[in-house]
């Protein structure tokens, strides 16, 4: 049985919408916990609830929506750009949650959130099959 589409443009636009929102509440948790872990004196009370709060809701959301792209829409699994954009969003987490805080660290994470915007607005298409 093959799934239906998402094809209403309204549809589409909240999806887009609430992709882009996923990710800016992702990358401020994990950014902004990162950014006060390296300070002298850091409240960690305030990076805990940061991190909790941010991270795991901009998490579930990118997630989330993400899949709806993936299994709902036209792009799939089978452009190359959605599989590099899945890979750095797992490297991201990764290093994110396993690496302590360090300025080398925010450095990548900035890198890879650069990566993968340049991926979404440039679709790569890469190796074709």
């Amino acid at each position: 049985m093959k799934m239906k589409k998402i094809t209403n443009p309204k549809w589409m636009k909240l999806l887009k919408i609430l992709h882009l929102l996923g990710m800016v509440i992702l990358c401020t948790g994990l950014l902004g916990t990162k950014l006060l872990q390296i300070q002298s004196y850091p409240d960690l009370q305030t990076v805990a609830i940061l991190g909790a709060n941010f991270t795991r809701n901009g998490g579930i959301l990118v997630l989330g929506t993400g899949l709806i792209y993936n299994l709902f829409t036209r792009y799939g699994f089978k452009r190359m750009w959605i599989i590099l954009k899945w890979a750095a969003t797992i490297v991201l987490v990764a290093v994110s949650v396993l690496l302590p805080a360090s300025i080398p660290l925010i450095v990548m994470q900035l890198c890879l959130l650069l990566f993968m915007i340049v991926l979404s607005v440039y679709k790569w298409q890469g190796l074709k099959s």
